[in-house]
């Protein structure tokens, strides 16, 4: 997949790969902190759970190769598969 991501496939172990060389591998799903909950109508923030709504959640991802990502740039999704 090419283009616009799809938060589907933006899933722990899929990874990011960018025309320009970066390479990000998704972790794991985020939970919101205490900081952010404000943010939330009456501090609500199941918003972006990953239990409740599934594809809305923030990740957290581990950088691969470095680089800079520029706005408008190409990126691959290699989807949950086994990286050895």
């Amino acid at each position: 997949m090419t283009g616009q991501v799809h938060r589907v496939y933006v899933a722990p172990s899929s990874r990011l790969r960018f025309e320009g060389g970066v390479v990000l591998e998704i972790v794991s799903y985020c939970t919101a902190c205490g900081p952010i909950r404000d943010s939330f109508a009456d501090a609500d923030s199941r918003r972006i759970s990953q239990k409740v709504h599934p594809g809305e959640s923030r990740v957290y991802a581990s950088v691969l190769v470095e680089g800079q990502v520029r706005e408008g740039e190409a990126v691959s999704v290699e989807v949950g598969r086994s990286f050895s």
